[in-house]
């Protein structure tokens, strides 16, 4: 029984009224990408606000703290969610375009995860400490996309998982704020043995090839959107009826996850008749922590929230030892080796606005291209982590 539920015997919205339920995750969801184009992004990002306002709800008796409605939402955002948000992850792009910023995503994968070993060996974590750990490979491989998919794969505690974002909302952005000013530092090129933007010379010429190779108009909003469902919810339904008929139900995140990477890889022309797929998959996504934040029992949060904080933290800091050890072997750019480790620590957007702040437009496209493969891969990763450490 979660806290709400002690102190709310009947809420506005009963457990049952899916309409009512569904209306106001979407509205929710709705005021958190308005916040999202605002001002107060800084202060009130996506994933944020997206767990604060259900939860509060839920504690305040206003909608049910449990309901048949969120077992079903877990059932269906997360796969299709998944599939439309891997549509346009193009693997010949990606190893074509990104350059050497490949390479050094994948020294910045090994940092992680040497980090995140150590942490688990050395933060007490109790009972959850495999569930901390998947989590964390989760975020330093992709994304939040990920962290969903990872959570819904192994049926992680929802009170658990919201003070494993929470936490990892304080440390995260932390970083990324160090990595931006350390990648200016002078004295940190002389120890890496290359100059911030040493690299830019020698991208220069290939600059041009970074922009899009085709132009093509999206088909008009209502069809492609409509595709992009049919897409999205067609792999959901062949894919977990093939592995639930082979036992194999428990995998069946990680064969969606393969299937939304094929499909579209080996029939790129499917790119062409869809549009609006990002943004779907973006809503569904929100859905499901909407879903898993009106569970949260607020009292026991604070002090697990803390606990993931300082794992990710050690983590944090011994993937920069890691990171700056590997960059001098390898006498990397600071530029790109810290946008190649936000390729995976901040998730695409993150990595891309920081490239084009430090000016490196020609480092834009590889870190998108990057982080949509640390996408492709965090689930693998993550899930495995989790089992591995179980």
């Amino acid at each position: 029984m979660s806290a709400s539920e002690g102190h709310v015997s009947a809420p506005l919205i009963p457990a049952g009224a899916i309409f009512p339920i569904i209306w106001v995750f979407l509205a929710i969801i709705a005021l958190t990408l308005a916040l999202e184009r605002s001002r107060l992004k800084k202060y009130l990002p996506g994933p944020v606000t997206v767990i604060i306002i259900p939860c509060a709800l839920a504690n305040l008796g206003v909608i049910p703290s449990s309901a048949p409605e969120y077992d079903a939402i877990y059932q269906f955002s997360v796969p299709v969610g998944v599939a439309l948000l891997l549509l346009r992850a193009d693997i010949g792009e990606i190893v074509r375009r990104s350059g050497s910023m490949l390479g050094l995503f994948f020294v910045g994968l090994l940092a992680s995860y040497i980090g995140i070993g150590i942490a688990f060996m050395t933060v007490d974590v109790g009972v959850h400490g495999a569930d901390v750990a998947a989590v964390l490979v989760a975020y330093l491989t992709g994304s939040t996309v990920n962290v969903v998919a990872t959570a819904q794969a192994v049926q992680m505690d929802p009170t658990f998982l919201t003070a494993a974002i929470a936490g990892c909302a304080f440390v995260l952005p932390a970083y990324l704020g160090a990595a931006t000013y350390l990648m200016r530092s002078e004295a940190l090129g002389r120890f890496l043995r290359a100059a911030p933007g040493s690299s830019l010379a020698a991208a220069a010429p290939s600059v041009a090839e970074a922009e899009p190779v085709e132009e093509q108009a999206p088909p008009r909003p209502p069809m492609g959107m409509l595709i992009a469902l049919l897409y999205g919810i067609g792999i959901f339904v062949a894919v977990d009826w093939v592995m639930r008929a082979l036992g194999l139900g428990h995998l069946t995140i990680l064969a969606i996850t393969v299937v939304a990477i094929a499909v579209p890889n080996l029939f790129k022309g499917i790119r062409r008749l869809v549009s609006g797929d990002r943004e779907l998959g973006l809503v569904l996504m929100f859905l499901f922590v909407s879903a898993i934040a009106a569970q949260i029992d607020v009292f026991s949060m604070g002090e697990q929230a803390l606990q993931v904080a300082l794992f990710a933290t050690l983590a944090l800091v011994i993937h920069l030892v890691v990171l700056l050890i590997g960059g001098r072997i390898l006498r990397a750019d600071p530029h790109q080796l810290f946008l190649a480790s936000l390729c995976g620590v901040g998730g695409p957007p993150s990595a891309a606005a920081v490239a084009a702040a430090q000016g490196r437009e020609d480092l834009v496209m590889p870190s998108i291209l990057c982080g949509l493969a640390g996408i492709m891969l965090g689930n693998f990763a993550a899930i495995a982590c989790f089992h591995l450490l179980s």
